[in-house]
């Protein structure tokens, strides 16, 4: 959430982003850290998962569900809206109260128009390691 901006040296081209707190970081160094306190929320073959459920305490496997889907969402928001974020990563995903999650870093998005294909131009490396296998043809 964009709260303001300090724009006290724009003359030197500086300008501050004012964004809320996020008290846990990003999504990678949370689940690092909390990975000891994992737990098994059952031995059966089904999670109960609902909207309305609240996730609480350690990082269950309903907790990493609640994670999942929230970026499910944002990812199909940014679909709907023409977006390819570029660089979606546990890293660029924050994590606030109740476990809600939003996604952050729009450096490598890239807005589609009329066309439904994206095709890289430039020579930048691409992130081979973390890349679908589809998206290398």
């Amino acid at each position: 959430k964009f709260l303001g901006a300090v724009v006290d040296d724009l003359a030197k081209g500086e300008c501050l982003a004012v964004i809320e707190l996020c008290p846990f970081g990003n999504l990678n160094s949370y689940l690092r850290k909390h990975a000891a306190q994992a737990t098994e929320e059952s031995r059966s073959a089904y999670v109960l998962f609902s909207d309305e459920m609240e996730p609480q305490g350690n990082l269950s496997l309903s907790v990493l569900l609640h994670f999942c889907k929230q970026i499910g969402k944002g990812m199909e928001y940014l679909a709907q809206m023409n977006v390819i974020h570029g660089d979606l990563a546990t890293r660029n995903v924050f994590v606030f109260e109740k476990f809600n999650v939003k996604i952050t870093d729009f450096g490598l998005s890239r807005q589609l128009y009329s066309c439904a294909n994206y095709k890289k131009k430039s020579q930048v490396p691409l992130p081979l390691a973390w890349m679908a296998l589809e998206s290398l043809s």
